[in-house]
């Protein structure tokens, strides 16, 4: 579900010429459609489902969104959700099961999970960006799905939200996880915010930490990133150190209302005790927390 720098991800190939003359690829009867509805893809089980071109073609006036190729099919996603209230195709689209992807992540192979964050990222684009941000005037899709263009010529593109996630170490072995105020009580996860105008990555860390509990830190490790279409994130992940252990933590009170240092064995009774106190398999937050423990967290 992330990408790390010296994994190499087996994913379908988004090749650009694809993009810029897609007419082949729509034409090609191997072509497969992944449905997106809301944050939601089709599935059933650990899988998607996938459907051809004729069916999509019935549907008629959808926004069709090149993904790539893989094993020489091309892959599309297609919003399906001006479709589903439409009488003609209310019956059939009833019958498909449309999963949140936070659930399904973990299920999918990594190819599939790929194909379901693009489709579900584009489609999230099209449906909330119609109008130009220069000049106000309407636009259309070109570029098979990945660029819109208005009236004045102008052209746009999927906007990107950049955010730090990190785990922060002290020289105890120990991690920093906090609570934020949304969550419910004894729900803990690695400390993460936005990347702000200006600010470099490693800048943001630092001082989405300090904002936060109040904490300084100083080297920093690269770990992985993971696209998060819920809307527009991209997730940055590190491993970060703290200049000196003798630091108090004092949490904002806005965003974080709780900010413990955890042991691995303190991680493993809260997690054998109930698994929804830490983040999701299908996220980074929970890599970065694995990644420190030394294995996969286990209610065992």
């Amino acid at each position: 579900m992330y990408g790390k720098l010296s994994h190499s991800r087996e994913i379908a190939d988004r090749d650009a010429a694809t993009r810029l003359n897609p007419g082949s690829a729509l034409a090609d009867p191997n072509g497969r459609y992944v449905l997106v509805q809301g944050d939601a893809v089709a599935a059933c089980g650990d899988a998607l489902v996938l459907w051809d071109r004729d069916r999509v073609g019935a549907l008629g006036e959808v926004a069709v969104s090149y993904l790539g190729r893989y094993r020489g099919a091309p892959y599309f996603g297609v919003d399906v959700g001006p479709a589903s209230i439409d009488a003609t195709w209310q019956p059939e689209l009833a019958e498909v099961t449309f999963e949140g992807f936070y659930g399904l992540g973990p299920l999918l192979s990594e190819v599939e999970a790929n194909l379901a964050m693009s489709a579900i990222a584009l489609a999230n684009w099209q449906r909330r960006s119609k109008f130009c941000p220069r000049c106000g005037s309407a636009t259309e899709l070109v570029a098979a799905g990945w660029e819109q263009r208005c009236q004045g010529g102008h052209m746009v593109y999927p906007r990107l939200d950049p955010a730090v996630i990190m785990a922060i170490h002290d020289s105890r072995g120990r991690i920093l996880l906090g609570r934020n105020r949304a969550w419910p009580e004894g729900r803990f996860s690695t400390l993460a915010g936005f990347v702000e105008a200006g600010e470099t990555i490693e800048d943001a860390v630092r001082r989405e930490v300090r904002e936060e509990v109040q904490i300084d830190v100083g080297r920093l490790e690269y770990f992985g990133s993971q696209p998060w279409p819920f809307p527009r994130s991209l997730m940055l992940g590190f491993h970060g150190y703290v200049y000196d252990d003798a630091q108090e933590i004092k949490v904002d009170g806005v965003e974080v209302v709780d900010a413990r240092w955890f042991t691995r064995d303190e991680v493993k009774a809260l997690y054998a005790d109930n698994p929804e106190r830490f983040p999701g398999r299908t996220s980074v937050a929970r890599a970065l927390i694995e990644d420190w423990y030394g294995g996969v967290l286990s209610e065992g």
